[in-house]
């Protein structure tokens, strides 16, 4: 389900739609940001802007960091703009609490998750987004998802 990706540099600070129509009617659009585009959908069922790939050209990297700063207060802004009152983003639990190992209870995992070496993490909730869900095993064995949701 998720959108096109585009890989080449483009002019940044762009929101442009794509033409996918996702499952349940969720429509997939292009966020033209800093170094690259990256793929978001608007899930309307939910109420939720979902980001599926966001990263900071770094030496030919995706780097998740302060750069996205203006990135994500255009989606915020869009997201607001058309209705929805949720901004979603999955993270992936490499140097945060719960990576390597079997999940307790996903309630107790969340109340504990901390980063314990992931800046990304850090700023992520500085920013406002707050940890609201754990997909457990879906990038490997005991490599988690982490669900960050920051409301619109």
């Amino acid at each position: 389900m998720a959108g096109r990706r585009i890989d080449e540099p483009v002019e940044a600070g762009l929101l442009e739609p794509g033409g996918n129509q996702g499952a349940a009617g969720s429509r997939h659009w292009q966020v033209h940001g800093i170094g690259s585009a990256r793929s978001a959908r608007e899930l309307p069922e939910y109420r939720t802007l979902q980001i599926d790939t966001m990263g900071a050209d770094e030496a030919g990297r995706l780097a998740v960091n302060h750069k996205l700063g203006g990135l994500i207060d255009q989606c915020l802004a869009y997201g607001a703009q058309q209705g929805y009152v949720n901004l979603s983003f999955i993270i992936g639990s490499r140097g945060l609490s719960c990576h390597g190992r079997e999940l307790s209870l996903v309630s107790e995992e969340l109340q504990k998750l901390h980063a314990q070496d992931r800046p990304e993490y850090v700023w992520l909730t500085q920013t406002g987004f707050r940890p609201s869900g754990i997909y457990p095993q879906i990038y490997g064995e005991y490599y988690h998802g982490i669900l960050l949701i920051r409301t619109i």
